[in-house]
């Protein structure tokens, strides 16, 4: 392991229990190599916070950070709208991933994910297809996909529709989708 993802375990490590590092001071060079592979991963705000103290306030990486997070905020409100009107119209998919995952961080909206997923069997995709057409949602996936990605139209909102878990071709989860077949 690298120093660099020593560094992004410690300090991801101590975001999640509130806490801040006491390092002292990295070069730029290898801050910005840390800031990068933290966004690489999709954790920029959470190393962020627990680094900025030791590491002082970097106003490019802050703009980033807090547009970050105001992007998952949006996101995460049209979501919720979205899933909210699909249950009072008799759509219940199970919700994976994304908001779930993000419901165990302190501060949900700094753990960053592109999309949200949705879990149905395969024989409700039409149903729920033509419902996202319907409601503003649009795709250019390949339909036949074991998942189908979809966008609200005027908002940062991606939806991943999966039919299963996991892809069918996939070697090393493939034969899991045997488990949620019911």
């Amino acid at each position: 392991m690298t120093e660099i993802q020593e560094r992004l375990l410690e300090a991801f490590s101590a975001s999640i229990k509130g806490e801040s590092v006491s390092w002292e001071q990295l070069s730029p060079d290898i801050l910005s190599e840390l800031y990068n592979l933290a966004n690489v991963h999709q954790i920029l705000p959470l190393v962020y916070e627990s680094t900025y103290k030791s590491q002082g306030a970097d106003p490019q990486v802050k703009a980033v950070v807090m547009r970050s997070i105001m992007m998952q905020t949006l996101q995460t409100r049209d979501f919720l709208q979205f899933y909210k009107k699909m249950s009072e119209d008799g759509l219940h998919p199970l919700v994976v991933k994304g908001i779930i995952a993000r419901s165990l961080y302190p501060v949900p909206d700094e753990r960053v994910s592109g999309d949200e997923d949705l879990f149905i069997t395969p024989e409700l995709f039409e149903t729920y297809h033509q419902y996202f057409i319907d409601h503003n949602l649009v795709s250019g996936d390949n339909l036949e996909s074991y998942e189908v990605a979809y966008q609200l139209k005027g908002s940062p909102l991606y939806i991943e529709l999966h039919k299963t878990l996991f892809s069918d071709t996939s070697e090393a989860y493939g034969s899991w989708n045997q488990f949620f077949k019911e």
